[in-house]
């Protein structure tokens, strides 16, 4: 490789990378793999991109600079040749109901440009078209439309003029030349008009002949007739009287209406936001089976739920003195009162009683707390709000349309919906330019929006609807989404750097993202990607492996040049399809794009749902099959019913729990760490405490934990860092300035075990802290199977919020595995694409350990797309054939094997290369 092009980076020793040296070419598409824990987030995210960000901080100002020169520099003697870089991060996604596929691609505000400049009002009441109306278009309209010689009377209304005195208007208009006014369509001299209804005339501009000998004259009558009627102006006919407004006003209904403005058609401002429910299409309701669970409990049985929450039973007292007063049973059960008593309950009796609406009243002030916030929360039911049937939007935002379309309906279209929508513009440059008042800024929001939906379109999210709320997409799809705003944006000379883009993604629509980021590298960017995706790591110019272990094992160069064609070498056994005795069956499923469908699941075998992205994989597992279960076993309460039936009641018999693992989180603390999730935490603080420099100290259990006072540095409150306020740059997280990260007091760290402080100890891997407490039973075979499961390279200390999707499930497999034992009856346990982000060799651990539980006799459900996973499943079924309303069928169900002669299925060509 010549000199200057590409990214040179010299003695790497980011975390647990092993002081390498790293070449990366410019202007081309290098792959970063290696097995979980190996070092490439390392390489990639906590080098390559931290030390282009720190460069880009040292060109802020000084007043910035010193807040961020804390920030942490990565561990590496030089770097060369390093361009501007965007990271593209696997995230959850965000938990703001106003966040939506439009908000996250930027379509909404470029829909918003649209029909701020497009939009055409359509009057809600009549459906006349509303416009402002101009002298020139006044006198177009009356030329046009009026026979030649009609006689007009043009007439400002004097309404507009209410707080100036009677007196006071007359003698202007008097001085101004005007002598007539009409009143109830009868003509006075200006001089006898009553000046009690001086304002509910309208005074006389001109009266003329309509024909265009006239019109100059006309045009001043109207323009002057404006003037003098604030915005209105009234031509008399001989039987009939016309009104023309320059506001926007609906002329036959009298109804105004705001003008437009980007803020209007935005439902996250509250000029165009929907009044009652505040731009969330939802509003909140109190939901009194919520509120007493248990129709057969009473009052004297304390069934009323909210009550029963500390100093909160004190209300019941109210309600007995009330009870007594009206002679109501106090033990009679809630589902025999009567609709007396029930309103009694509801609303009270008076001062003394209000009611449990009087209650939740009073929840609601004292909302500013957290804890009654959180408690009023739990009894409530969020239905589709009335005023705007769920759209979002204000009447004024929803009146405007086009192509008899308002932005609500936009928002509800698919993109490919709203990609076939846009045709309609495609003369709109030539008709801005011929328009009276130039549109600024149209053509290069058509261009942007075109140039968006085109990628979205490429990466596979076409059956994705604008409107549909970021908390309900995937990772996949979420990353994606943050790459098509990234590539529609359109850099050049940058440094992309991608977090497994192909994660959630079905084999085909692997090969599809590999063209996008190939059209990517092509505009003169360089891309860098974390993948462990055959398809894309054959299809990079430039190949790193980072290895050859993970944790301590890992940090070294094991492969550095072009991309090489590689092969899954796992032993998987080679074993004849299984015999199941039972199966349970779902029928007519029509959950989202369901199309009626009958699957089903062999007992006690390790099943797999696959297919495209967005065919029904979620919704026939999570959506239906999940909740049915939990409604057969007791556990819910089914308000609308996903399916047919679920059964036979023989299998359900079996079933002692039913369990979903999806990628959510193990805790949002950022507190919790594996030594407290996994309950070690505790037993390494009594190994500390037991030291006889501890015991000099006099420090006990509790001074060595980070979450009460007493060890923990309290400026940071034990956390080793703290947040500061950059203004527009937003909030950032720098180090400690107290501790300077370390967290503890220097008494506790000067306690040692085994010649490792509590600091050191938290920032051993798995791997070292099971050499390091071998002999420590308690410890030693708690952090066993996490180094089976492929996840010894985790250190004690990390935050358990900041791991990834797959690696949260596969610490709830551990505790899964260690439940398992204790159950006599079987469970049915469903997991969410759980290999995600794991190269071959975990994803072989894994699925030996799944596996495992259906030798023991439970039944795995698996959401994947991995193909390995899916050629050494049980039990195959593939939905599809594609996405959206094009999927939601049953492309193939049977064993792996038998794939291959259904026609339909987009996974059999991929298991066959």
């Amino acid at each position: 490789m010549e000199k200057n092009q590409h990214i040179s980076l010299h003695k790497v020793s980011t975390n647990n990378l092993k002081q390498i040296d790293v070449t990366i070419p410019l202007n081309q598409l290098t792959v970063v793999t290696g097995v979980s824990g190996s070092g490439k987030s390392s390489l990639v995210f906590d080098t390559l991109y931290a030390e282009a960000y720190r460069r880009f901080v040292d060109s802020l100002s000084s007043y910035a600079r010193q807040y961020l020169k804390t920030l942490p520099k990565p561990d590496l003697q030089s770097v060369s040749n390093l361009p501007p870089a965007v990271a593209v991060k696997q995230g959850r996604s965000p938990a703001n109901q106003r966040s939506t596929v439009g908000t996250l691609t930027e379509l909404t505000h470029l829909i918003q440009t649209l029909f701020m400049h497009l939009g055409k009002i359509q009057c809600y009441k009549c459906g006349r078209p509303v416009q402002k109306d101009h002298a020139r278009s006044i006198v177009d309209n009356l030329l046009q439309d009026i026979s030649t010689d009609t006689q007009l009377a043009i007439m400002a209304p004097l309404k507009g003029w209410s707080g100036l005195k009677g007196s006071a208007l007359k003698k202007q208009l008097q001085e101004q030349g005007f002598v007539r006014v009409s009143l109830d369509s009868e003509i006075f001299s200006l001089e006898d008009i009553d000046l009690k209804k001086i304002h509910s005339s309208n005074v006389i501009i001109d009266r003329l002949k309509c024909k265009p000998d006239e019109k100059t004259r006309l045009t001043e009558a109207v323009e002057l007739a404006l003037k003098v009627g604030r915005g209105l102006c009234l031509v008399g006919l001989p039987k009939e009287e016309l009104r023309f407004s320059n506001a926007l006003e609906c002329t036959h209904c009298r109804i105004n209406y705001l003008p437009a403005s980007m803020v209007l058609f935005s439902f996250n401002h509250p000029l165009g936001a929907c009044d009652s429910c505040h731009g969330y299409g939802r509003i909140a309701n109190l939901d009194w089976d919520k509120v007493i669970p248990d129709k057969n409990s009473s009052i004297a049985q304390d069934g009323i739920a909210p009550l029963n929450f500390g100093s909160h039973a004190e209300y019941y007292s109210e309600i007995k003195k009330s009870a007594k007063k009206l002679r109501i049973d106090l033990k009679k059960a809630f589902h025999q009162y009567t609709e007396r008593e029930w309103q009694w309950l509801r609303e009270g009796s008076g001062a003394d009683f209000g009611g449990m609406k009087a209650y939740f009243e009073w929840l609601n002030s004292k909302k500013y707390k957290a804890h009654y916030r959180i408690h009023a929360a739990k009894y409530n039911k969020y239905e589709i709000c009335p005023s705007c049937n769920g759209r979002r939007y204000c009447r004024d935002a929803l009146v405007y349309k086009i192509e008899g379309k308002n932005i609500s309906d936009v928002h509800e279209m698919a993109i490919k919906d709203f990609k076939t929508w846009l045709s309609v513009f495609n003369n709109a440059q030539e008709a801005s330019k011929s328009s009276p008042e130039p549109i600024a800024g149209l053509s290069e929001a058509l261009e942007e929006i075109e140039s968006r939906i085109r990628y979205l379109v490429k990466v596979g999210l076409s059956y994705l609807n604008l409107n549909r709320v970021s908390g309900t997409l995937s990772g996949g799809e979420l990353q994606r989404i943050h790459m098509a705003s990234c590539i529609g944006s359109s850099l050049t000379d940058t440094m992309y750097c991608l977090d497994e883009p192909t994660a959630g993604l079905h084999a085909r629509d692997s090969q599809n993202l590999l063209d996008v980021i190939c059209e990517l590298r092509d505009q003169g960017n360089t891309v860098v990607i974390v993948e462990h995706d055959k398809q894309i790591m054959n299809g990079s110019d430039f190949l790193i492996e980072i290895g050859p272990g993970s944790g301590h094992l890992g940090g070294h160069i094991s492969y550095e040049g072009k991309a090489k064609s590689r092969s899954s070498a796992m032993p998987y056994p080679e074993r004849p399809a299984r015999k199941f005795g039972s199966y349970l069956k779902l029928e007519g499923a029509k959950t989202h794009n369901l199309k009626n469908i009958g699957v089903e699941f062999p007992m006690g075998g390790l099943s797999v749902v696959c297919g495209v992205s967005g065919s029904g994989k979620t919704s026939l597992i999570q959506h239906t099959l999940f909740p049915m279960l939990e409604s057969a076993l007791g556990n819910r309460p089914m308000e609308t019913i996903p399916a047919k039936s679920i059964g036979p009641k023989s299998v359900l018999d079996k079933i002692a729990q039913v369990l979903f693992i999806d990628q959510k989180t193990l805790a949002r603390s950022s507190r919790s760490n594996i030594a407290t999730y996994l309950g070690i935490f505790e037993a390494i603080r009594k190994l500390f405490s037991s030291q006889e420099r501890a015991k000099e100290l006099k420090l006990g259990p509790g001074s060595f934990s980070f979450n009460v006072p007493g060890g923990r540095c309290e400026t940071c409150k034990g956390l080793g860092t703290v947040i500061e306020d950059l203004s527009f740059l937003g909030e950032v997280q720098v180090t400690c300035p107290q501790c300077e990260g370390k967290r503890f007091s220097s008494q506790v760290l000067s306690v040692t075990v085994r010649g490792q402080n509590l600091l050191q100890i938290l920032s051993l891997t798995v791997h070292q802290a099971f050499e390091l407490f071998y002999d420590h039973g308690e410890i030693r075979d708690v952090l066993k199977p996490i180094i089976d499961l492929g996840l010894g390279y985790l250190t004690l200390g990390q935050s358990t919020n900041s791991f990834s999707g797959g690696e949260a499930q596969r610490l709830k497999l551990l505790s899964l595995l260690k439940e398992t034992h204790s159950k006599s009856k079987s469970m049915l346990l469903i997991f969410d694409e759980p290999t995600t982000g794991l190269s071959d060799k975990d994803v072989y651990n894994l699925w030996k350990h799944l596996d495992f539980l259906t030798q023991k006799g439970h039944t795995v459900i698996v959401i994947e797309h991995h193909l390995d996973m899916i050629r050494h499943a049980d039990w195959l079924i593939e939905i599809g054939p594609d996405a959206a309303d094009l999927g939601g069928q049953v492309v193939y169900q049977g064993s792996p094997g038998g794939i291959f002669s259904a026609p339909l299925s987009k996974t059999a060509p991929f298991l066959k290369s």
